[in-house]
Order: structure tokens, then sequence, then C-alpha cells
């Protein structure tokens, strides 16, 4: 990847980590200010080594909720390796040496019939979140004409 490719595709995951964390965040997750804020100049210069079909990105993170610091998730940018059975049972390994049963997964391009398999069998043990970057471009929670999302309690689910 060279340049104004390498920029975009950068920009691209500039705009992507910034959604994951709002997201993680509106969900009661512990996100700093300053990791949602980050410009796209220092983000890029963060991540300047980042290889899109390479197997760690360098760009994982782990988040605890704010009210129970043992609810952790496990954020992988896949990529384009992730998107491979050997990436995805990398990703419940990992979890498993952390103690995480939940994780989100960012991936660009496609993504195999056999790894959302794979998914959907570890499902009783793990939950793995799977993201396309194409959808995480843009947080759609915050379009003006979308309205505010807000959980129902358990007596408004009856």
């Amino acid at each position: 990847m060279q340049g104004e490719d390498r920029k975009t595709v950068l920009t691209i995951m500039w705009k992507v980590n910034r959604t994951v964390r709002e997201m993680l965040r509106d969900r009661g997750y512990v996100v700093k200010q300053e990791e949602l804020d980050i410009p796209r100049e220092e983000f890029m210069q963060k991540h300047d080594g980042f290889q899109k079909d390479q197997e760690q990105t360098g760009m994982d993170f782990l988040v605890h909720h704010k009210d129970n610091p043992e609810k952790q998730i496990y954020v992988f940018f896949g990529m384009d390796a992730g998107t491979k059975l050997k990436g995805i049972r990398a990703y419940f390994e990992q979890m498993a040496e952390h103690g995480i049963k939940h994780g989100i997964m960012i991936y660009s391009g496609n993504i195999s019939p056999t790894s959302k398999k794979t998914v959907a069998d570890m499902a009783d043990r793990y939950r793995l979140e799977i993201f396309s970057d194409k959808d995480l471009t843009i947080n759609i929670t915050r379009h003006t004409l979308v309205p505010e999302h807000i959980p129902l309690t358990e007596e408004e689910k009856k």
C-alpha cells in the first residue's frame, strides 16, 4: 500500500475506530474522550505500519463496562486476515486466553461461510459480533434523522 491508497485506508480505519468506540460508549462501556477525539493525522502516525492483510493490525483494544468491570469486550480489527477461518480461531483463542466472553470483529472485504459457521458454532461459549468496515465508517445513530436509541426496561418489554 502506498501514497494515496494508504492514506485512504487509514482515514477509513480512523472513522471506523471512532464509530466503534462511540458504539461501545453508548452501550455503557468506558471509553476515554481522547480516544474518541484523536485527530486523523495522529491516528495515521500511530498506525503507520498498518497493513490491510496482516493478522494483527495493532488497533485491537479491550474495554470494560462502567457498571461492571468484569463485563468486558475485546475489539479485533481483523481486516482481510480476520475473515479467514485461521483468523477467527485466533480471535477465539485470544478471548479464551484473557477470559473474555464477548468480542467485536471488524473486517474488510468478505467473510467466508466457514468463518460465519465457526462463529455460530462457538455462540454457546463466546459472543463475537462481526461488522464490515463499510458499515462503521459513519455512526448512523448520530444522524440527524435517526431518533435516539434507548433500551427498553424489563417492564416496557412486557
